[in-house]
C-alpha cells in the first residue's frame, strides 16, 4: 500500500504524546488525512494498516480515545457502524443517534411516514431516518 518513502512521510506528521499519537498533516472534521498513490486516505486506516498488515474492507477502524485525530494503533480497533454508535451511546457522545435504539429504528423502517415527518416526531435529521429506513442504519 506504501513505499518506505511514503512510511516515512506519514510518520513525520504524527506528534507523539504519552496517550494519543496526533495527526498534524491536513485534517477534514478533525480526521487526518494522507495523500498515497491510490487518492487520499484517512490516517487512522493507514495507521491500523502499517501495524495490522491489513485493513477489513466490512469494517469501521474506530477509536478507543475518541480522538479523530489520533493514530496510535493501540487506540484503533476494527468494528461495524453499529459498534461506532454502541459505543457513541454508551460514552454520551454526538448529537442525535444515541436517540434512536433498535425498537424505534424498528418503528421508523415500518412506518408510512415521510423521512421529514419522521425525523420530527424522534428528534433526528430527515437523512438519518432515510438511512434507517435504506437498512445502511440500524440494521435488523
Amino acid at each position: 500500500m506504501l513505499s518506505e518513502k511514503q512510511k516515512e512521510n506519514f510518520w513525520k506528521k504524527v506528534q507523539l504524546t504519552n496517550s494519543c499519537w496526533n495527526w498534524v498533516g491536513y485534517k477534514h472534521r478533525g480526521y487526518g488525512q494522507f495523500g498515497t498513490q491510490v487518492g487520499v486516505k484517512l490516517a487512522h486506516r493507514i495507521s491500523y494498516f502499517l501495524e495490522h498488515g491489513f485493513l477489513p474492507t466490512d469494517k469501521l477502524i474506530l477509536h478507543s480515545c475518541d480522538n479523530p485525530s489520533c493514530v496510535n494503533p493501540k487506540h484503533l480497533w476494527a468494528g461495524t457502524y453499529q459498534d461506532n454508535m454502541t459505543d457513541m451511546s454508551l460514552k454520551k457522545r454526538g448529537k442525535g443517534p444515541e436517540k434512536i435504539n433498535q425498537e424505534i429504528a424498528n418503528k421508523v423502517r415500518s412506518s408510512n411516514l415521510s423521512c421529514v415527518k419522521l425525523s420530527k416526531q424522534y428528534g433526528i435529521c430527515a437523512t438519518q431516518v432515510w438511512r434507517i429506513k435504506k437498512g445502511f442504519h440500524w440494521q435488523q
